[in-house]
C-alpha cells in the first residue's frame, strides 16, 4: 500500500539516486548511499540508481500471470524482460517506483541497469 518503498513521503534527494531536480545525479552512486530510501523490510535502491532487471518476461498485463510469486517465463522465452524501479538518469517521479516496469532487449548493456542478488 505504499507508493515508495519508504512509504508516502514525497521522493526527494535524501531517498533515491536520480536526476529529478534539484537532484540532477550524473551517475550511479554506491549500493545503500541513501538509507532514508529503504523499505520497512532493510530492502535498499529499489527505485533510482539503476533499472533492476528482473527474471520476468515482458507482458503488457498480468493476465496469466503466476499466482505464486514465481517469475513468468515464457517457453520459449520472450524476445524482452522486465526491468523495474528507474535509473539515476530518470526526470521524471512517476518512473521512480518500485512498481513501475517496462521492457527492453535482455542483451542490452549499460550503466543504468542492473539487478539484484538474492537467496533463499
Amino acid at each position: 500500500g505504499r507508493k515508495y518503498p519508504w512509504g508516502n513521503d514525497v521522493l526527494d534527494c535524501n531517498r533515491a539516486v536520480h536526476s529529478v531536480s534539484p537532484c540532477s545525479n550524473t551517475a550511479t552512486a554506491a549500493v545503500g548511499s541513501k538509507p532514508a530510501g529503504s523499505s520497512p523490510y532493510g530492502a535498499e535502491d529499489m527505485v533510482g540508481n539503476v533499472w533492476e532487471r528482473v527474471e520476468d518476461d515482458w507482458h503488457g498485463d498480468y493476465t496469466g500471470a503466476p499466482v505464486d510469486g514465481s517469475a513468468w517465463v515464457d517457453d520459449p522465452r520472450g524476445p524482452s524482460r522486465v526491468w523495474r524501479g528507474g535509473g539515476w538518469d530518470i526526470d521524471d517521479t512517476r518512473y521512480l517506483r518500485a512498481s513501475y516496469r517496462y521492457y527492453y532487449d535482455p542483451a542490452y548493456r549499460g550503466n543504468l541497469y542492473g539487478f539484484r542478488c538474492s537467496r533463499d
